[in-house]
C-alpha cells in the first residue's frame, strides 16, 4: 500500500473527466469552486481501510461536490465503506465497489421513484492513481470495463438528453469552453496526523530524574517524548534532553 495519498498535492483529472466536468458548466452545474479540496488524513484513511489507492479521477469528482457529478456517479466521501462492504456482490476480487446507483439516477432525484437496477462502480485493486478505468456492475454482474468521465457523460446525456432545446444549447456552449480552466486547480489539504513510534524504554533526566517512555512521536524533524517520571510524574519533552537509563 506503498501508493497511498498521504501528502496534500494537486489533483489531476483525465482528458474524459475533463469533457465531462466541462459539459457541467454547459448545463449550468459545474463544480463548486471555493471548495475543490479534500483532506488527505481523510483519503488516506479510506485507502488504508480498503488496502488500494483511490484514483485521481475519483477524488476530483469528490472535491467537486458538485451535485450533478454526484448523481451521475453515486460517489459520496462517507459513502465509499459501506458500499465496499455492502455492494461488492459480482464485483471480480481485483477490484473494490466504491459507488452505487440505479441505471437512470437523475429521475430518481427528480422524480423520487426508483429507477432501473442498482449498477456498482468498482475499481481495480492495483492501486494506480492515474488510471480512470472503473467497472460497471449490474444485478450482481459486471457488464462493462468503462472511465468514470465516460459513465457520468451517459448517465448525464440520458437525462438532459430529453429537454432537446437545452441539450442542443449545452452542446453547442460546451464546444466553445476550454478543456481546461486554469481556475481549476482541486487538491488534497491538510496533513497526516504524526505517526505513533513504539517504544519500551527508559531515560534519564537531569531535573525529573529516572522515568519509563508511554509515547514517542515525530514533530517537525524531532522526536517528542511522553515520559513517565517515578518522581515528577507524567511529562512531555524532547527526546534531545534525556539520556538512555
Amino acid at each position: 500500500m506503498s501508493n497511498l495519498h498521504d501528502k496534500p498535492g494537486p489533483l489531476h483529472a483525465s482528458p474524459a473527466l475533463l469533457e465531462v466536468l466541462r459539459l457541467c458548466y454547459a448545463l449550468g452545474e459545474g463544480p463548486d469552486d471555493e471548495a475543490l479540496a479534500l483532506d488527505v488524513a481523510v483519503v488516506h484513511a479510506i485507502e488504508a481501510e480498503l488496502s488500494t489507492t483511490l484514483p485521481d479521477d475519483v477524488l476530483v469528482v469528490l472535491a467537486c461536490r458538485s451535485p450533478i457529478l454526484a448523481c451521475a456517479t453515486g460517489l459520496a466521501l462517507d459513502a465509499i465503506l459501506d458500499c465496499a462492504e455492502d455492494w461488492s456482490k459480482g464485483v471480480p476480487e481485483d477490484h473494490v465497489a466504491i459507488s452505487y446507483l440505479h441505471e437512470e439516477p437523475f429521475a430518481e432525484r427528480r422524480e423520487e421513484a426508483e429507477c432501473g437496477a442498482y449498477e456498482v462502480i468498482a475499481i481495480p485493486r492495483s492501486g494506480a492513481r492515474t488510471s480512470p478505468h472503473v467497472l460497471v456492475v449490474r444485478d450482481g454482474a459486471a457488464v462493462k470495463k468503462t472511465t468514470l468521465g465516460a459513465f457520468a457523460r451517459e448517465k448525464i446525456a440520458a437525462w438532459y438528453g430529453r429537454d432537446g432545446r437545452r441539450w442542443l444549447d449545452a452542446l453547442h456552449l460546451e464546444a466553445t469552453l476550454p478543456l481546461e480552466d486554469p481556475s481549476f486547480k482541486p487538491a488534497l489539504v491538510g496533513d497526516l496526523p504524526a505517526p505513533k513510534i513504539a517504544v519500551d524504554r527508559f531515560v534519564v533526566h537531569p531535573k525529573f530524574g529516572r522515568g519509563r517512555v508511554v509515547e514517542a512521536r515525530a514533530e517537525h524533524g524531532e522526536t517528542k517524548l511522553v515520559v513517565d517520571f517515578e518522581g515528577a510524574g507524567r511529562k512531555t519533552l524532547m527526546d534531545k534532553f534525556v539520556s538512555e537509563g
